[in-house]
């Protein structure tokens, strides 16, 4: 029996491990995903913005170089921080516009890029390999697009460079232990970036196994896997996702022996332990204490872990609620600056759009709070009296943008102001979790809504999350509180967050439970207005 105990809690705590580096990785390549896309798109449009000026400015007998386009350029450049320079490319590859002065004139009609958009009429926008500038000689990517004459006919490029350095010092401020790998590639593995930093691969292409060709040819957005490096020959456990918008993948790998190197110790341990139970039952006791702190620590990890899965889920969200504000103050900033030019223009105006951009600059302050509050770990915080619509406001300021995006209802019926004694970040995770599984169980009904409706009675106060689904089935509602049980697919869940919030809410000397009964799928937390114990 003890040597069967063994075996099972070993291969327990293996799969824990395994499955917590997993998460790690798939939630770090998601916010990576986010914000490589993000770069490449905001580029992008300001191509789009110059494509357009110069192409009416050509239309118009504008003659080119000119010095009032090269500033145009360099005002542009200077609002993000990825690009090193834009410049505008007649047909015969030469320079007409550049942010640096036209420093450099060298053609670039023999680049990839030029001839790829100058001989597909149906291409727009291109992204080119890896290349050397020729204007500062590092490594750098083109984000190309064509201009057209009057006559619909190729004119030229405007172009955006940026250098890899960027992605580069983008990665190496992320702590992934010995050995751990973040790479940038295209479609094909074409090395971009890739850290731990080797050079000589920029531009090569790294062997591709039959499982990752499957996967390019899939809908799927990621693979998890336990693979070894064809670089350097380390086995990590690694997460290869797709970019949303661009034929690109990121992937995040962490060494396989610094992930098990804990478990290893452990294992080691157990088995000096059973030999140690010959000698005595006190030898035994000792280490039976011991891994029992070692299971609170992992339960504690796992409260985390479950958090920062939700963080990845909801980062798309967050990103365009931040963004929305940014694109305000950007327009009310150039607004104000026009205005300044214009003696006409009354001081209240501009006086409004500064307060309009503070107001938004604060909105963009209380959702970075309220992240900042989400993501730390909670399980040391003293107990304090809350008001259940703050609460309520935080757990909705995370996840309102995606519920937006989605289409779907918020329903609020908060009742009453009334508060509770709990440790307010967790009560936040908990309904986070709740909506996020509202919102993957919703989102393709022809009816989404969910609601959220609160209630009291003299000693405690109920808490109903509800959603447009017409309920769980019986077989799944008898597993679904359950470590590890999940209905998601591979990548959108780690099948923690029930039985975590059951975990929390109990901590709190609450109800957490599914309502059978009612005719849409309805989570109900009740929780003391005032605990017995702090």
């Amino acid at each position: 029996m003890l040597l069967g105990g063994f075996v099972y809690e070993s291969y327990n705590s293996y799969k824990t491990q395994i499955h917590k580096a997993e998460t790690e990785t798939e939630n770090l390549s998601r916010v990576l995903q986010e914000h490589i896309d993000s770069s490449f798109h905001s580029t992008d449009l300001v191509l789009l913005e110059l494509q357009h000026i110069i192409q009416r400015a050509r239309s118009e007998g504008v003659k080119f170089p000119n010095e009032f386009f090269n500033r145009l350029f360099l005002e542009r450049r200077l609002r993000l921080p990825q690009v090193r320079s834009f410049k505008a490319i007649d047909k015969n590859g030469n320079y007409i516009v550049d942010d640096g002065g036209l420093q450099n004139y060298k053609t670039v009609k023999d680049r990839e890029y030029f001839q790829f958009l100058k001989n597909n009429p149906a291409v727009e926008m291109h992204i080119s390999k890896p290349v050397i500038s020729k204007t500062n000689h590092i490594w750098v990517v083109v984000v190309a697009r064509k201009m057209l004459d009057k006559n619909g006919k190729f004119d030229g490029l405007v172009i955006g460079s940026i250098p890899l350095s960027y992605f580069k010092g983008q990665f190496e401020k992320l702590d992934l232990g010995k050995d751990g790998l973040i790479g940038l590639y295209d479609i094909n593995l074409l090395t971009h970036v890739r850290i731990p930093w080797y050079v000589e691969q920029v531009g090569r292409t790294i062997p591709q196994s039959e499982r990752y060709k499957n996967f390019v040819k899939s809908s799927d957005s990621l693979i998890t896997t336990e693979a070894q490096s064809p670089v350097d020959g380390v086995k990590r456990i690694l997460t290869i996702r797709k970019l949303s918008l661009y034929p690109y993948v990121v992937s995040v790998g962490i060494s396989a022996d610094q992930v098990l190197k804990e478990w290893k110790k452990r294992t080691v341990i157990y088995l000096v332990f059973m030999m140690m139970v010959v000698i005595g039952f006190a030898a035994f006791l000792i280490m039976y204490l011991w891994s029992q702190s070692e299971l609170e620590a992992q339960r504690q990890q796992a409260i985390q872990a479950s958090k920062l899965s939700s963080l990845g889920e909801m980062a798309s969200g967050v990103a365009h609620e931040i963004n929305n504000p940014l694109t305000i103050i950007s327009a009310l900033a150039t607004r104000t600056k026009k205005n300044l030019r214009d003696p006409n223009v009354p001081q209240e105006k501009n006086e409004e759009n500064l307060d309009r951009i503070i107001a938004t600059v604060d909105r963009i302050a209380k959702i970075i709070r309220g992240l900042r509050a989400f993501s730390r770990d909670s399980n040391g915080d003293a107990f304090a009296r809350k008001r259940v619509s703050e609460i309520v406001g935080m757990a909705l300021e995370l996840c309102q943008e995606k519920f937006r995006d989605n289409g779907i209802e918020i329903k609020l019926e908060l009742g009453p102001e009334v508060e509770i004694e709990c440790r307010e970040v967790q009560i936040v995770q908990v309904l986070v979790n709740l909506l996020n599984n509202s919102l993957d169980a919703i989102q393709q009904f022809p009816v989404k809504w969910v609601k959220i409706s609160v209630s009291e009675t003299e000693e405690k106060v109920v808490i109903h999350v509800t959603d447009s689904g017409l309920g769980i089935k019986k077989e799944v509602a008898d597993q679904m509180m359950l470590p590890f049980y999940t209905t998601k697919d591979i990548g959108k869940g780690t099948g923690l967050g029930l039985s975590i919030s059951k975990g929390i809410i109990e901590a709190h000397e609450g109800k957490f439970y599914y309502r059978r009964e009612d005719s849409h799928t309805s989570f109900v937390i009740e929780l003391k207005k005032s605990l017995n114990k702090i």
